[in-house]
């Protein structure tokens, strides 16, 4: 049985279920700041996007500096829209994602609806990864990189995702980077490196190493390695299972072929090709998951899965090109058999058990703000806070 009444123990035993009840208000995040001491990688769950950012503030005031707190974001789509994720939200999952690799210590943080999204897999994250040192890359091959890993080519770089090219110098805004880069060459070689202000342009900084992750988890591109023929028989094949007008699968073929983007792109993508899965498979085996409210979680699972099935099927009907369910989310059960390969704590406020896997059960005493007010204030008036 997991034994875990110092929650400062390491939990490591898969299909370990630790149930800690009683708590209420911040007591969640003291608990789970806690529990990050001994299990440095750990994956915070909860039911929707303002539970989990509200959850991230909270814990930031226990954690300090101590652990690195990441949000990681849903696409904020509806299921299967003819809409692209925004490009801040793609590149913050896919620096996430890199940053997972690293071994790094964490505190994930996450809601329902992010777990079920399936991402890039490891290999297709690296491929479009690349670190830069002055002296070692030409201009031509930095250039490529950034087509490939979804960098817009403009005039003159202001946003996260954006590239430029004058002369012998590239500015670059990698993903979460706090300035733009500027890159400059020496007969087409790195030479230099400078952050730089984007309004007056001004360089802040020298820096001697850079990891540029992609911002965009789909693309398409026209390198000649690709197998681009196979990715078009693919969408002639879901095409016609669909019976999709013959219209909208040209335009489709198109795109691809010319490596230009659509809304939406990234339902193409997961028809053409097989390169996601899900989540977990980016988390180590000693990763912690944490579930906070998990019967809200639970629900939240069930009702985003009812609300795919149901898109899925009125888009179907309509002869849309769309992508299978299952090649853009897990479902609730998928997602309970792949969390049972790692340690778990839940965290309630009732005294509610989840017998699944090794289980054990901690009651916890815990006060909400309004609960220590008044005894507080009770104390302040009979003159005991004052011994």
């Amino acid at each position: 049985m997991s034994v875990a009444a110092d929650p400062s123990q390491k939990l490591t035993a898969p299909n370990s279920v630790t149930n800690y009840s009683g708590l209420i208000g911040s007591a969640r995040s003291w608990l789970t700041a806690r529990l990050s001491e001994a299990n440095p990688h750990l994956v915070l769950l909860c039911k929707n996007k303002r539970s989990a950012e509200e959850f991230a503030a909270d814990l930031q005031l226990f954690v300090g500096d101590a652990r690195r707190i990441i949000l990681f974001p849903s696409w904020e789509t509806i299921p299967f829209e003819r809409v692209s994720p925004q490009l801040d939200v793609s590149a913050e999952r896919l620096a996430a994602l890199h940053y997972l690799e690293s071994g790094e210590p964490f505190i994930l943080i996450l809601s329902a609806e992010a777990i079920s999204q399936l991402v890039p897999n490891q290999e297709s994250l690296r491929s479009r990864t690349f670190t830069l040192n002055p002296g070692v890359h030409s201009f031509e091959e930095i250039a490529r990189k950034l087509a490939a890993g979804g960098y817009s080519k403009v005039s003159i770089v202001e946003e996260i995702g954006e590239f430029a090219q004058h002369g012998q110098v590239i500015d670059l805004y990698p993903a979460l980077c706090p300035h733009p880069v500027r890159l400059k060459f020496e007969e087409g070689r790195l030479s230099r490196m400078d952050l730089f202000d984007a309004e007056s342009q001004r360089s802040l900084a020298a820096i001697e190493s850079l990891n540029v992750t992609p911002v965009r988890e789909h693309r398409f591109t026209r390198d000649p390695r690709t197998d681009l023929q196979s990715e078009i028989e693919r969408i002639k094949t879901r095409a016609a299972e669909l019976d999709v007008p013959l219209r909208d699968v040209n335009e489709a073929i198109k795109a691809i072929s010319e490596g230009h983007d659509l809304p939406g792109i990234e339902l193409l993508h997961l028809i053409a090709k097989d390169d996601f899965q899900a989540l977990f498979s980016h988390f180590s085996s000693d990763t912690l998951l944490v579930v906070s409210d998990p019967h809200g979680v639970e629900q939240a699972l069930d009702d985003l899965w009812l609300n795919v099935s149901q898109r899925e099927e009125q888009l179907s009907r309509e002869h849309y090109l769309i992508p299978p369910k299952q090649q853009l989310y897990s479902s609730p059960e998928q997602i309970q058999a792949l969390s049972r390969s790692f340690a778990r704590a839940n965290l309630n406020q009732l005294d509610l058990r989840d017998e699944r896997g090794d289980s054990c059960t901690i009651k916890m005493r815990s006060l909400s703000n309004a609960e220590l007010k008044t005894r507080l204030k009770t104390k302040i008036g009979s003159g005991d806070a004052y011994q």
